[in-house]
Order: structure tokens, then C-alpha cells, then sequence
């Protein structure tokens, strides 16, 4: 065809692409090409297997304990209220306003690289391991991008374009479409818990017990792209290690005699990887969905509840947990039971480092069948604030990013391939549905901390928690479905 300079195929590296000198000839001359893809294994089916942790449950074979305190049984002389539930989160997409792009242009003796990428030392081993040559004779020039949020660590597209600038000898740019990006891009791993937890009369947490299944994380983008080295180092790593991401937030800063909480991130065929806040919005939106339940069970106000049973030392929480309530004008719970608006708490500590405690006033609307958050409070103690209105605009960001996760942003699988490609399927946040927002910092002395991805952890399970006081009905899987809150 007119245009089109070589047809590269590279059936070991499950690769083909086409190298045209005008970009406007590429969608025909796919279509010449017509290439076929198969799949061994129906991703949808194998996913629901690996998310099953009751199985798991059943069979004792969980990867990695995490928490392991105290043993037997509660005393029996103790009136005991018990809670056992299960929830689960959908996969995400980054759903970043800027699809990826890549130029490589691989001479003799150095390859050079132009794309946006969060680590470009990460990009820079995975152009020399694909082209066999030092990392000394490769260059990243790392780009501004549109939007990253753990999902531009890897890049597929400097990859792709390295390939068939090699093959062709000639700077090549590869630049992906929306559809490209939601298909190619790794995701967020669902999530599936189990948790069982007890109180006593007096509001006193007394036994924890949670499981619970995923996916890697943090090494996810090692096999993103399906190579067989990839592949073989990622194999590697789960034998000698546990995805520390996966579990990010599942240790929760509250106390009981007894404890365990164990959970396995199994690898699959699906590509995986950092989404904001990674197992931290997922495993805090349990922790926090389950204390409220325990202190409805005891007729306890939700703040006094997590108040009474915070552990020794965390003095900072409890601090931030205080503000919010007295920010937003905290209604507790006997005032907001039958109503159609309600208030819901939730808080958290994002890497140990990072204490936040959000209220979401939210409204049911029946006749709509839909769910508006109309106002999110959120106190945040990052210790010392060196630029107050950058810290502001990432919480911002968090609120309304986590305000996605809680009511839209879901991706489910049509065999191997996502059914969500653009924004018609895949929803975010829009501008009318998004709500007011109040955000307080705490003055501090402690070191400066993380503030990019902190508050994500509280506003889902505030807002899950408000329909609950709104309705009557919990939520326990998210994206948040009609069906479950208007029966």
C-alpha cells in the first residue's frame, strides 16, 4: 500500500505491527492486514475462580498472614454481637485524559526514548532487556503526560515503538487511540474479602478475623506485557516475596484481642498494576464498611466507636477523626435513621504516615433510583505542609477520584478483552455530579509525608456508609448498583 514502509511480525513476542509514513493510511492498512488473535483461557471465568476466597477460606491456602495476635475463643461470659460479611471491588481503569505515546528511534549504538512515564529507570531495563544491549546505551526523556496516577510506570507504547524501530532501522512514533489505552493499559486487580469481627456490649472490639484475595500489584506492570522474560522474572518474584501493594491498608489501626488477617495476590494472564492508592481504597473500604456495622450493632455513635477502639498510638488519628465531625457538623447516627440525605465517616493512614478522616452528606434519590454526593468534608494531618494549595488540589483530586470509585468507575471482561474502551462505557466523574468539598490541614511539626493518593482511603466507605444511614441497606461491593440500595 501507498504509504506504508514495513509490516513487522513477531509471533514469539505475540506482536504485529505496521510502520506507514503517514498515520492517516494505518487504519487501512490494519485492516489489510487482518490479523487474528486467539486466546487459550476465558479470562472472565479464570478471574471469578482466583477471586474466590471462600474456596480459599475452605482450604486453608493463603499465601501471606499479615496480622496473627492472640488465640481461642472470646469469654463466653462476654454478650458478644458478630458480624461476617463479604465484599468485593471491580477492576479500574486509569482512565487518564492523555493516551500514551512513544518516539524510539534504535541506531547502532544508542537507543533513544521519548515518553511519559512515572519511572523512566523502570522503562529504561525493560528497552535494554528487549533490545539485548546495556542500559549505559539507552536514553529516556521523560515527557510531561496528562495524567498518570500509577498508570504510566511501564509504557507499552516506548516498547511497541522501540520494536519496530529496531526492525525498520528509522525513528519510529507510536501513538495509541482511547480505545487502545483502555484495552492495552494495565488495571486495577478486583478485590474479594471475608470478614468476620465481634464486639462486646461495651463497644470493645474483641476478635478480627479477615481474608482476603487479589492480585499483584506493585510488580504487576513486570508481566503487563505477556513476554516470556517477563514472565519468568515475575514468577521469580512471587516466590520469594509478597506484593506488599496488594496489602497496602489492610492492616487497620484498630485493636482486638484477637486477630488474624492473611490474603494471597495471585498472578494471572490479566495485566495488573499500581492504581491510585493501590490495595489501600479497596482493603480501608472494608475495614471502615465493617466498623460501622459493629457500631450499629451496639448502638453506638460511628465516631465514638472508632474513637474507643483505636490502638495505642495513634493519637494523630483520633485527632483528624474529631475535626471532620466537628467540621461537618457531625448529625450521628439517631438523627439521620429514615432519612433520604445522610451523613456517612470514614478515616484512615495511608502508608503508615498519612492520617485522614472524611464525612460525606449524600442523598438518595428514589425516584431516580441514583445516589448524589452532595458535600465531603475531609481532614488531613501530612505533617508539615510546605505548599498548602498543591496539598488542597491533590485532596481535591482524591475526593473526586474516590467518588468514581464508590458510584462509576467499573471494568468487567467479555472473555479476555474489556467490554468498557471510552467514556461512554467507562464513567468518571462529571463536573455536575461532583460534589462541594471542605478540606481542613492539620498544622504540624512531623516531617512532610505523602499527600498525592492519602485521602482516596476515606471517601468511598464515607460515602458507602451514608447511604447506609440514608437507606438502610449496605453496600458491599463497589462500584455501589442500584439494586443494592433501592430494593
Amino acid at each position: 500500500m501507498t504509504g506504508v514502509i514495513d509490516v513487522v511480525v513477531d509471533t514469539e513476542a505475540n506482536f504485529a505491527g505496521i510502520v506507514a509514513r503517514d498515520p492517516f493510511v494505518l487504519d487501512a492498512s490494519l485492516e489489510k492486514l487482518a490479523p487474528r488473535w486467539s486466546a487459550e483461557k476465558d479470562g472472565a471465568e479464570d478471574l471469578q475462580d482466583f477471586m474466590n476466597s471462600v474456596h480459599l477460606q475452605q482450604t486453608e491456602s493463603f499465601e501471606h498472614e499479615l496480622v496473627e495476635e492472640g488465640s481461642g475463643n472470646t469469654s463466653s461470659e462476654e454478650e458478644i454481637r458478630t458480624i461476617s460479611a463479604e465484599f468485593r471491588t471491580s477492576m479500574a481503569a486509569h482512565a487518564a485524559m492523555e493516551p500514551r505515546a512513544a518516539v524510539a528511534d534504535v541506531g547502532p549504538d544508542k537507543a533513544e526514548i521519548w515518553c511519559g512515564t512515572q519511572d523512566p529507570y523502570f522503562v529504561r531495563a525493560r528497552i535494554a532487556a528487549l533490545l539485548g544491549r546495556r542500559r549505559a546505551d539507552i536514553v529516556i526523556h521523560p515527557q510531561r503526560m496528562g495524567g498518570a496516577f500509577g498508570g504510566r510506570v511501564a509504557c507499552g507504547a516506548a516498547e511497541q515503538a522501540t520494536r519496530l524501530s529496531a526492525m525498520v532501522g528509522r525513528p519510529v512514533r507510536v501513538q495509541w487511540d482511547r480505545e487502545a489505552e483502555f484495552r492495552n493499559s494495565y488495571m486495577q486487580p478486583p478485590f474479594a474479602h471475608r470478614v468476620s469481627a465481634e464486639v462486646n456490649a461495651a463497644g470493645t472490639l474483641t476478635r478480627w478475623m479477615q481474608d482476603f484475595v487479589s492480585a499483584p500489584i506493585t510488580t504487576g506492570p513486570v508481566s503487563a506485557l505477556g513476554d516470556g522474560m517477563s514472565q519468568f522474572i515475575a514468577a521469580g518474584i512471587d516466590w520469594f516475596s509478597a506484593d506488599t501493594g496488594t496489602a497496602r491498608g489492610a492492616e487497620h489501626p484498630y485493636s482486638a484481642a484477637i486477630q488474624r488477617i492473611r490474603y494471597s495476590d495471585i498472578r494471572t494472564d490479566l495485566p495488573f498494576g499500581p492504581w491510585r492508592g493501590l490495595g489501600a481504597g479497596p482493603n480501608t473500604f472494608v475495614t471502615e464498611s465493617v466498623m460501622d456495622e459493629l457500631a450499629e450493632a451496639v448502638d453506638m455513635d460511628p465516631v465514638a466507636f472508632r474513637l474507643h477502639n483505636l490502638a495505642s498510638g495513634h493519637d494523630r488519628l483520633a485527632h483528624v477523626l474529631k475535626r471532620v465531625a466537628k467540621l461537618s457538623g457531625w448529625a450521628g447516627r439517631a438523627s439521620q435513621e429514615a432519612s433520604t440525605g445522610a451523613q456517612g465517616v470514614a478515616c484512615g493512614i495511608y502508608k503508615g504516615m498519612t492520617y485522614v478522616a472524611a464525612v460525606a452528606q449524600i442523598e438518595a434519590l428514589h425516584a431516580q433510583r441514583e445516589i448524589r454526593v452532595r458535600k465531603v468534608w475531609c481532614v488531613q494531618d501530612c505533617g508539615c505542609v510546605v505548599n498548602p494549595d498543591q496539598v488542597r488540589a491533590m485532596i481535591m483530586g482524591n475526593i473526586v477520584w474516590g467518588c468514581g470509585m464508590a458510584l462509576k468507575e467499573e471494568l468487567t471482561l467479555d472473555g479476555t478483552s474489556v467490554r468498557q474502551d471510552n467514556f461512554d462505557t467507562y464513567e468518571i466523574m462529571r463536573n455536575d455530579a461532583c460534589p462541594d468539598v471542605e478540606i481542613e490541614l492539620v498544622p504540624s511539626e512531623e516531617p512532610p509525608a505523602g499527600a498525592g493518593e492519602a485521602a482516596l482511603v476515606s471517601i468511598a466507605p464515607a460515602i458507602t456508609n451514608a447511604v447506609h444511614a440514608a437507606t438502610g441497606n449496605r453496600i458491599r461491593r463497589l462500584p455501589i448498583r442500584s439494586e443494592d440500595v433501592f430494593i
